[in-house]
């Protein structure tokens, strides 16, 4: 989409994959019921509360860079002098290339959380 200069649907996207990719450590961990789509407190409660990573400290910053995108880069919003800007107008190649970049990082290193055997339960 970003090399089609499609900028605002390729951020969208970015951000819905991200979230969709915590969504699926979360449900790893037996949260299942998760249908907000803001779910980077969340994550921090439940994922950073138990792990001391500065890769998951990073994936929790970038959750929440993303998170940013979820009205913006749906519909249009008002700028200051209160006149209707589009996703469409909102977002360039910059914004594109950035959310690409910080959705990789998630999900690669969410991948990698993903692959790790689920801890033993004390018998």
């Amino acid at each position: 989409m970003a090399k089609q200069k499609d900028y605002w649907t390729a951020v969208y996207h970015c951000q819905q994959a991200a979230e969709k990719m915590a969504k699926a450590v979360l449900s790893k961990l037996g949260i299942v019921e998760v249908k907000d789509h803001v779910i980077s407190g969340l994550f921090a409660s439940q994922v950073l509360r138990s792990r001391r990573d500065p890769d998951l400290q990073k994936v929790y910053r970038y959750l929440l860079k993303l998170e940013e995108h979820l009205v913006k880069a749906r519909y249009p919003l008002p700028d200051l002098d209160d006149k209707m800007i589009t996703p469409m107008e909102r977002y360039g190649p910059r914004d594109a290339e950035d959310a690409i970049a910080k959705a990789e990082f998630i999900i690669t290193t969410l991948q990698k959380l993903l692959d790790e055997p689920l801890p033993q339960a004390p018998q």
